[in-house]
């Protein structure tokens, strides 16, 4: 299958400990630290020089040993990617997975070779951070290639940034990258969903079929927790299920806890979800939580291929600004509320 990619938004918040409602000014907190300030600082750490002993000794710090991943900012004809344009941070973070080894072969000729543990294979992954001044909130946008990203890798070093800046202080705050939902993106996707692969309904009770009516009385209905029933769609088809998605969630709204999502004559149920190609990839989205398709937005279709046959720079950076308005549209309406 084709490589798919897109853009996952996160909203990054620093907040007193154990009171998420007291969120600090990320340009002024802690005596004057600044979050921009601290992420670029942390980027640069992670800038490599070629041939140099001293980024020998800085390779540790490009490492996630409990993860196994590598990562440092990538360069292109020997310049970093790595964009200082206040408020915004944008750039490529190179990152693997290392501690296999595989072998390898040129399809073309036939030869082969060997990747070994101590080698990382790395992909290129677009970022951009937004501090707005004054603000207690920001954006930042990851690129997604397929299933591969790298929070992680990001959050984790921007906590120990932090950590290490404010330093006796820690444990007076928290830092806090969440997945940022936003109403259009989801619009998008919801458009999409008028076609699902597959719908999958969980813990179904049916009293025409039961495990012990199914096996002919050899299993008990009492040691069956749940079925599951699903609904394929034909080959190269779709099931439309754009208008029942509404009545769905229009039920979860007000459904009572433990409450099934339905319940009749011959059948109950408690959740619904529903397999949708989303990017030329299948994903499997559970009616409850329909709302985090808005955290993200696919770009297969926009972007544009280098010559290393990965997205170019300034075709996903057009595409997170585009992105970016939207989110800020969004964070005006809130705060107008």
């Amino acid at each position: 299958m084709a490589q798919t990619y897109s853009l996952a938004l996160y909203s990054i918040t620093i907040h007193k400990r154990f009171e998420k409602e007291k969120r600090f000014v990320l340009t002024d907190f802690c005596n004057g630290q600044n979050l921009y300030d601290i992420a670029l600082e942390m980027l640069t750490s992670i800038k490599y020089e070629k041939e140099q002993d001293k980024e020998k000794e800085r390779l540790g710090g490009k490492k996630d040993s409990s993860e196994k991943r590598f990562f440092r900012i990538m360069k292109d004809k020997e310049i970093d990617i790595l964009n200082v344009r206040r408020p915004y941070l944008t750039g490529i973070i190179e990152s693997g997975e290392y501690g296999t080894e595989e072998n390898i072969v040129n399809v073309e000729t036939g030869e082969s070779g060997k990747k070994t543990k101590k080698d990382a294979l790395l992909r290129p992954f677009y970022f951009m951070l937004y501090v707005p001044r004054g603000g207690e909130r920001a954006i930042l946008l990851l690129e997604r290639i397929s299933n591969l990203g790298i929070l992680t890798v990001f959050e984790k070093k921007l906590q120990e940034a932090v950590s290490n800046k404010i330093g006796d202080q820690e444990k007076e705050y928290t830092l806090t990258i969440a997945p940022l939902l936003i109403d259009s993106i989801l619009k998008k996707h919801l458009n999409s969903l008028g076609g699902a692969k597959k719908i999958i309904l969980n813990k179904v009770r049916l009293t025409d079929i039961t495990a012990s009516k199914v096996s002919g009385g050899e299993i008990n209905d009492e040691e069956v927790g749940g079925a599951d029933l699903v609904f394929s769609a034909p080959k190269n088809g779709n099931i439309n299920v754009y208008k029942w998605l509404d009545k769905l969630r229009d039920r979860l709204s007000s459904k009572q806890r433990n409450e099934m999502i339905y319940s009749g004559d011959n059948i109950e149920y408690s959740n619904v979800k529903f397999a949708i190609e989303i990017g030329g990839a299948l994903r499997t989205v559970s009616v409850q939580d329909i709302g985090k398709l808005g955290s993200y937005m696919d770009i297969t279709d926009q972007i544009v291929l280098g010559s290393t046959n990965y997205p170019t720079f300034g075709s996903v950076d057009q595409q997170a600004n585009i992105l970016l308005t939207d989110i800020k549209n969004k964070l005006k309406e809130d705060e107008a509320q």
